[in-house]
């Protein structure tokens, strides 16, 4: 039996300078029966130069007029031709063996619907300090809902996925501009999407840098995961109080992040308002929330982000050393 054909999805928008490290990882992998489809979602920088320059011959590049990151990948499973789909965002990595290893385990075990790696994180171009991804005690096989609502922790590339699964999901959400990866693996996670964290000892690589920070510190993220949480409630069955629990919960979670991201653009009593209603609905992380509340009444919105930036960044380093784990929100 011929090996099935693995299509990676690459969409980019104004990806460079990482965008031809992310197409390498993908061309180098070990599993030779793959396409490689470029998206690219209406760039103004030099990407279909490069591509033109470096890939025209060993990928598939489109160009569209700016839409959107959901778009953008709707256009790519669209012409996806292969049996399975490996999504890889234009500024991460994938590993060597990375598809090899996960197209063998969806072969031997055909229930399995997507199989996913663990993930490491760096710092623009530290791609020697590496920090585990810290969503790793979530991580779950079979029906991981519940584990999703709880705490966002895959990532696109992470995954390989059946595409006639997918095909049941439907397209991603373009009405958002953000949180469109929550959106999507909660949905398949509630079609009843089989999956299984490969733990073989691979790694994806997440690369973090002021674009995707900033995007999660705007009031506008945590107002699109609400959305997205609101259009997951209205699939549930109204008998199931458990996961209607975990939805209120995890809006206590949105609510403070609503918070958090209004009082850095200046609205502090909507601010004020959402991290307070985050107290009754969800008391995790109490600790935390109160610090930042209670920072706040003397502390400029601006120096509050940047002590808690440092002193994430010193976690993450004494986390690393000490256990391999990586405070990361």
């Amino acid at each position: 039996m011929p090996n099935p054909l693995v299509s990676i999805i690459i969409c980019t928008y104004n990806g460079l300078p990482w965008l031809k490290e992310s197409i390498s990882s993908a061309l180098n992998q070990s599993y030779d029966n793959c396409e490689i489809i470029i998206v690219d979602d209406g760039s103004k920088d030099n990407t279909k130069n490069l591509i033109e320059t470096n890939f025209s011959k060993k990928v598939r590049y489109y160009y569209q007029n700016n839409k959107g990151l959901s778009s953008a990948r709707n256009l790519g499973l669209k012409l996806a031709k292969g049996d399975y789909i490996q999504f890889l965002d234009a500024d991460d990595l994938i590993p060597l063996n990375k598809i090899e290893n996960h197209v063998n385990f969806l072969r031997e075990h055909t229930k399995i619907d997507i199989v996913y790696s663990h993930c490491k994180t760096f710092f623009n171009e530290e791609l020697n300090k590496q920090y585990d991804w810290d969503r790793k005690p979530f991580y779950a096989n079979g029906d991981i809902f519940c584990k999703m609502l709880e705490k966002t922790f895959l990532l696109p590339h992470m995954a390989l996925s059946n595409k006639f699964f997918l095909n049941k999901v439907g397209d991603f959400d373009t009405t958002i501009n953000s949180c469109v990866d929550y959106d999507f693996w909660l949905r398949v996670a509630l079609c009843g999407g089989n999956f299984h964290f490969l733990d073989d000892g691979m790694f994806v690589l997440y690369r973090v840098h002021n674009n995707n920070i900033s995007s999660r510190l705007n009031s506008q993220f945590a107002i699109n995961g609400l959305a997205v949480l609101n259009n997951i409630e209205l699939k549930i069955n109204k008998d199931d109080q458990i996961i209607r629990k975990k939805i209120k919960k995890t809006r206590g979670s949105w609510i403070f992040k609503r918070g958090r991201a209004y009082l850095n653009e200046g609205e502090r009593y909507l601010a004020y308002k959402d991290m307070v209603t985050s107290l009754i609905l969800n008391r995790q992380n109490l600790f935390y929330k109160i610090s930042v509340i209670s920072a706040s009444f003397f502390m400029h919105p601006e120096a509050i982000e940047i002590f808690l930036n440092k002193l994430k960044k010193l976690l993450d380093d004494h986390r690393s050393k000490k256990n391999g784990f990586i405070f990361f929100y």
